[in-house]
């Protein structure tokens, strides 16, 4: 609840750390087998996160401990689903600690373009992640255009940090909750997981970097 949120955040700053980012905004993951959503239940579920929110964010603001909204994919969650939606949540909240987190993977399931999605968060983005569309590490041979999305991402003025968010081992809660069911690498050893975020990070940098 809110009292938690304002103790996570004290807890933050006290660790030197000006920055929370992940579903801030309700619980994850979502559970829809026993809970309909209908559009009247999206929208009083919102409008009582702003509220809450609005009552957590002067504690941020004071502490200097900024906020970043992960916005998902349907499968994951209802409430933000597209940046269009993360950006009207965050003028509601109405802080200037009160960001987006955008990640490529759930942009891929739900925008029409990753680019105009990037475009239309300027000014709102307060982290980002990357991956491939199977949660894979991001790589030359993949059907995304990350030199594309790169530039998307840097024209809008962001210099912040773009974070590798891969799940590749079928082990866990991070891969059940991602709902991955088999290792997307080969030969799981350190010198082959080495390996294969050195090449992702070389990618990227080179499509992110100026």
């Amino acid at each position: 609840g809110i009292e938690y949120m304002k103790q996570y955040i004290r807890g933050a700053a006290e660790l030197g750390s000006h920055e929370i980012g992940g579903i801030v905004y309700s619980v994850w993951p979502h559970r829809f087998d026993d809970d309909m959503i209908d559009k009247k239940a999206k929208y009083d579920r919102t409008m009582r996160s702003i509220e809450s929110l609005r009552q957590i964010m002067p504690t941020a603001e004071e502490l200097d401990v900024r906020l970043n909204a992960e916005i998902l994919n349907r499968f994951e969650h209802y409430m933000l689903n597209t940046t269009k939606e993360g950006v009207t949540f965050c003028r509601q909240v109405e802080s200037d600690h009160f960001n987006l987190l955008l990640d490529v993977f759930h942009m891929n399931i739900e925008e029409d373009s990753i680019e105009k999605a990037i475009e239309y968060a300027h000014g709102y983005i307060g982290h980002f992640h990357v991956s491939e569309p199977n949660r894979w590490i991001p790589h030359r041979g993949s059907r995304l255009d990350w030199t594309s999305i790169g530039k998307a991402l840097r024209d809008t003025g962001y210099r912040g940090t773009v974070t590798l968010e891969p799940i590749f081992l079928f082990l866990g809660k991070a891969s059940y909750n991602s709902r991955l069911w088999r290792d997307l690498i080969e030969s799981d050893t350190e010198e082959e997981r080495l390996r294969i975020l050195a090449d992702g990070l070389a990618l990227i940098r080179e499509a992110f970097e100026e």
